[in-house]
């Protein structure tokens, strides 16, 4: 179990990427899913500076001329933080086909 209160975004999302990876136990295969079960807690109240909320930006692109969203991370971080979080956890992961798989194994609390 993990607790998000007063973490910062990057070291926290980089700790519960290695964790979902089962990099810390003694049998990690990169070709095998791990049986790792991850609980976080106390997400909403990760410590993200207000600079960084104020001026980033998530890309979302649908394909089609104009099609370009570029909300706030502020925004995105207020409607969904559980979402917000799996976002950056997603994007330290490996690109392959067991991404998907492991990122399933986190629980919000």
């Amino acid at each position: 179990m993990f607790d998000a209160k007063g973490q910062s975004l990057g070291r926290f999302a980089s700790l519960v990427a290695v964790h979902l990876r089962g990099k810390m136990l003694t049998n990690f295969k990169f070709h095998v899913t791990p049986n790792v079960r991850i609980l976080i807690k106390h997400i909403d109240q990760l410590d993200i500076s207000e600079k960084k909320l104020s001026t980033h930006t998530v890309n979302t692109f649908s394909g089609y001329p104009g099609g370009l969203k570029q909300p706030l991370w502020q925004i995105k971080f207020a409607q969904n933080p559980q979402k917000f979080f799996m976002r950056v956890v997603e994007h330290m992961m490996p690109k392959n086909r067991l991404s998907h798989s492991i990122t399933k194994q986190v629980k919000f609390l």
